[in-house]
């Protein structure tokens, strides 16, 4: 068969890839793991993430040892039901795949009907990233017309978020929860500047920041580069990014 290389002075490379590739990078996970059928688990397995957001993460039990075959950052495609439904694999068990879709697809008690893999990292169809819905700490009322979005490329986890209108302010901490628990890693901690910050009713003319520990779920902000505290009191809010290794 011929690969891409060859194809390339032919065809641009998507056309090339989807001439080696007919299935748009999506192999039924069948033929990688011996027809062993995917089900929603009747309990919930060990072994998995444990994050504030759990109700976001969901479990595939898979009845021969999935390690052989998967790995964290694949990703799924499924169905429950008419439509395709697509995830991330988030850790891998002997018995069971922890997957996430944030809070875009959640998977549900109900049969497995159709799964397929793929370790591409953009098969045809798959998002280009997730919505989640985090918890907020440090307000008395939380910032609305906000954004969370997570990617997760390999080990690696960006998340991105925008609070337009800032919250009311009652501590001086500040955090939002993570959509996949940070690597455990010992004495490693990730971080990132922030922008369009407000603290006390005021715009911030410095950059913010913010950090995750590793083995947590939790990404702390700050008011500035030195881990400065907020005003538990007034407005609050700012926007920002993280990439973190899982």
């Amino acid at each position: 068969m011929p690969n891409i290389t060859d194809l390339a002075s032919w065809f641009t490379s998507q056309q090339a890839q989807l001439l080696c590739d007919p299935n748009g990078g999506w192999a039924p996970a069948n033929q990688l793991d011996n027809g062993v059928p995917w089900t929603y688990p009747s309990v919930a397995p060990v072994g998995g993430p444990s994050v504030a957001v759990a109700a976001q993460i969901g479990s595939i039990t898979v009845a021969s040892d999935p390690t052989n075959y998967y790995s964290v950052g694949d990703r799924v495609r499924l169905k429950q039901g008419a439509g395709y439904l697509y995830f991330y694999i988030l850790a891998v068990t002997t018995t069971a795949l922890f997957i996430t879709g944030g809070s875009d697809y959640v998977l549900v008690n109900a049969p497995i009907t159709s799964y397929e893999i793929s370790k591409s990292s953009s098969p045809v169809g798959f998002p280009t990233g997730f919505n989640y819905a985090p918890i907020i700490s440090g307000f008395a009322v939380n910032p609305t017309q906000a954004s969370y979005r997570f990617t997760l490329t390999g080990h690696k986890c960006e998340v991105a978020w925008r609070q337009g209108v800032a919250g009311t302010s009652n501590a001086t901490d500040f955090s939002i929860s993570a959509p996949i628990p940070a690597l455990t890693a010992t004495n490693m901690y990730w971080g990132n500047c922030c922008w369009g910050a407000t603290d006390n009713g005021g715009v911030l003319t410095s950059p913010s920041s913010c950090s995750i520990q590793n083995g947590t779920s939790t990404i702390n902000l700050f008011k500035d580069l030195a881990g400065g505290l907020w005003t538990n009191a007034n407005d609050k809010r700012a926007d920002g990014s993280i990439i973190y290794e899982v």
